[in-house]
């Protein structure tokens, strides 16, 4: 499980003490204690917006090899209508994982969704996926100094080959600069990054770079640290983010203006066209209103007694009566529950794999199948909406990672 979902758990269980969850004994201080180990080595640096409306983390170490390149603004697209994007095929029947649990590795579990890659970069910096590509390549962060990532890279997985996609330096004048999350489609990367400007005010930039080459271009820069906040790239014009006030985007024209989506004001984004009314990372006990900003359409997620954790179009996971619930969109509201072993901590990865516990050991549910593949906790996870990637060290040569990448499983 990563920090980040870690540290929702444990907020959720401190502050809402009338949500009665079992969980296994000794599991809280196994998660606290990782938890502070963690947080003394690095820092939560990335998210969801590989579309990451991410829940991720991404540890980046020191390293060498940065790259060099000029920034530069690119006016080339006009504004343009946002238009809705392919959607992933839906669960319409998820399947509870057994009575009796069988818990084998992911690797195991899904040997075609494992891919193998170097774990540094040709100067010998330390490199994570943080999204794909397409079948054969993955895009990878590269590490700077300290727990700075300083660049995006492409990695051929068949040619087992390195390219520069995007310098992470500061395209504004920032100091402090911080890379949060990234976003891709097959023309584009885009983040977004915390730091101070000159007046010593805090703000997020927006950046965007194509994939083929060329120069980082500045977005936009907006007041305040947004930190881990859900990006999806739509229609190769749009970067679609959840901001301070709603669902917000910036034309990837680059005129630095961020505008609000209609009918996007005190939502939350999740996968576009879908943001929802479930804006506290820690869930809520509310009925849900998950809404398609292009047609309006609403779907209500309700049931008594249900406390929220998260949702998909279709799905939403939490707890209900002591155990991990999937819940369907009125007016049926049909429910799916897990047995009691399984501790849900509450996030969609690719819309099907939900990320849990079961004992001590990390799982993740196929709510497709109702498998459990389990995972090494020191694993970094990829886990939102349309990406769901855990890369964790080749046990067989420590010069390698292994990857998941859960939308190669059919």
């Amino acid at each position: 499980m990563s920090d980040l979902l870690e540290r929702d758990l444990i907020r959720t269980l401190r502050r809402h003490g009338d949500v009665t969850i079992e969980v296994p004994a000794g599991m809280w201080e196994r998660i606290e204690g990782r938890v502070r180990r963690r947080r003394r080595t690095r820092r939560a640096a990335l998210s969801g917006g590989l579309a990451l409306a991410v829940l991720a983390v991404l540890a980046v170490l020191v390293g060498g090899w940065q790259l060099a390149r000029p920034a530069a603004r690119d006016r080339g697209l006009p504004p343009a209508t946002v238009v809705a994007t392919p959607t992933p095929a839906r669960i319409v029947a998820p399947i509870a994982p057994p009575a009796t649990p069988t818990v084998r590795s992911v690797q195991r579990t899904w040997p075609a969704a494992i891919e193998r890659m170097p774990a540094t970069a040709p100067g010998g910096a330390k490199v994570l996926p943080v999204g794909v590509l397409g079948a054969d390549q993955l895009l990878v962060a590269e590490s700077g100094g300290g727990e700075r990532t300083s660049a995006l890279l492409r990695y051929d997985l068949r040619n087992e080959t390195f390219s520069a996609v995007a310098d992470l330096a500061p395209v504004g004048r920032l100091s402090g600069y911080f890379p949060q999350g990234f976003a891709t489609d097959d023309r584009t990367v885009a983040w977004n990054a915390e730091g101070t400007d000159a007046r010593g005010r805090k703000v997020t930039e927006f950046v965007a770079a194509d994939l083929a080459g060329g120069h980082e271009r500045l977005l936009a820069t907006v007041p305040g640290e947004l930190g881990i906040t859900e990006l999806n790239l739509v229609d190769h014009r749009w970067l679609v983010y959840t901001g301070t006030d709603g669902v917000r985007r910036i034309p990837l024209s680059g005129n630095g203006a961020s505008e609000p989506v209609p009918g996007g004001r005190g939502l939350h984004l999740t996968s576009w066209p879908w943001a929802s009314n479930l804006t506290d990372p820690g869930g809520s006990r509310h009925a849900v209103v998950s809404t398609n900003l292009v047609t309006g359409a609403r779907r209500t997620f309700s049931a008594a007694g249900m406390w929220t954790r998260d949702c998909v179009p279709d799905w939403c996971i939490g707890n209900l009566r002591d155990r991990a619930t999937l819940l369907g969109p009125e007016p049926v509201g049909r429910t799916v529950s897990a047995p009691r072993y399984l501790v849900a901590s509450g996030r969609f990865g690719g819309g099907r794999f939900v990320d849990a516990m079961y004992g001590d050991r990390n799982v993740l549910w196929d709510i497709k199948t109702g498998r459990l593949a389990g995972y090494d906790a020191r694993s970094t996870v990829l886990l939102n909406h349309e990406t769901c990637l855990v890369a964790w060290p080749d046990p067989a040569n420590r010069d390698s990672l292994l990857v998941f990448d859960g939308a190669a499983v059919r």
